[in-house]
């Protein structure tokens, strides 16, 4: 990965299916030091991954538009991921190898009735895709 100092003190925000997991982070902090990576760690339907996004921007803006905290994020999206039953992950940047810290947010058992959803959804072509984040219509 050739990011170098474009992501340094930046937050990443995917919405690529199972996109944020640590081979990723392991790539991306081995070059640059973001302040945090973040993005859904199971398969996400196009529907739930807008109403996800869109909700956690409009409850962080409300806030503090001009400093937005890696807990406030996490705290947002945890209750989020509950409610839409989607799994997500954080990585915030640490002073120390491996330079990140992961935080799963949501709950795993959720899968059951996450991959229901997901199977309908391949029927119908709605499924946000990873890793180019190709959207499937």
């Amino acid at each position: 990965m050739m990011a170098g100092a474009t992501l340094t003190d930046r937050r990443i925000l995917l919405s690529a299916c199972e996109i944020a997991n640590k081979a990723l982070a392991r790539e991306v902090y081995g070059t640059s030091k973001p302040y945090s990576i973040t993005g859904p760690t199971c398969e996400i339907l196009f529907s739930d991954a807008a109403v996800v996004w869109a909700s956690l921007y409009s409850l962080l803006f409300k806030k503090d538009p001009g400093a937005i905290q890696g807990g406030t994020i996490r705290d947002h999206l945890q209750a989020l991921c509950k409610l839409h039953r989607v799994t997500f992950a954080h990585f915030g940047r640490i002073g120390s190898p491996p330079w990140f810290k992961r935080y799963a947010l949501g709950n795993p058992s959720d899968a059951v009735v996450r991959a229901r959803l997901v199977k309908q959804a391949r029927r119908s072509g709605s499924l946000v895709r990873g890793p180019s984040a190709r959207i499937v219509t």
